[in-house]
């Protein structure tokens, strides 16, 4: 029954024993990371069951290489054993050159005089991308603006007309990029 429980909850969920190994997991969990069965990553660490690239690189496997002092399911995972719940993000960047971006949530609970962890992960991946997306568009709106602004500013010093048609056009052209930046990303 607890399975099917499990099973129904839409965001990846997996159960940690105290070594951070898998001992359970939800079908969205095996389906995110494209594998057919929950059996298949049982006793693994998350990042060896999601094939990160930095799992990999020492003997220990997940959470024991540089990289991992700042990932945020190892981290979440180790912070839950002093509050009991711990939430953090993470980029996770597979061998297969896939890449994840999870906020994942651990609580600790015990069960046969057990320390275990359920550890849930939510892909977040989409709003990240949005979140880059905003930031390089204003960079390139106030860009197109400040040299809108800036040559506007100047226009008024200014006595040679060849050089006022020169600086208008420049304007023209600079609004054309700004009008067609703002489109885009309406488009987007």
């Amino acid at each position: 029954m607890l399975t099917k429980i499990i099973n129904a909850v839409s965001e990846m969920l997996v159960v940690l024993n105290d070594k951070r190994q898998i001992i359970f997991s939800n079908e969205e969990f095996a389906k995110a990371i494209g594998l057919p069965s929950t059996k298949s990553f049982i006793g693994k660490r998350v990042g060896e069951a999601v094939n990160c690239k930095n799992a990999f690189m020492s003997e220990g496997g997940c959470g024991t290489t540089e990289f991992c002092r700042t990932c945020g399911t190892v981290n979440a995972t180790l912070e839950a054993k002093n509050k009991l719940n711990s939430e953090k993000e993470c980029r996770i960047l597979t061998n297969n050159n896939d890449a994840f971006d999870f906020s994942v949530k651990a609580t600790i609970f015990n069960y046969d005089n057990e320390a275990l962890t359920i550890f849930t992960l939510k892909d977040i991946s989409a709003e990240k991308r949005k979140q880059t997306l905003e930031r390089v568009f204003f960079h390139d709106v106030l860009n197109s603006a400040d040299g809108i602004s800036g040559l506007s500013g100047i226009m008024p010093g200014i006595n040679d007309p060849a050089e006022l048609m020169e600086i208008a056009e420049m304007i023209n052209k600079a609004s054309e990029n700004l009008i067609n930046e703002i489109q885009a990303q309406r488009y987007l």
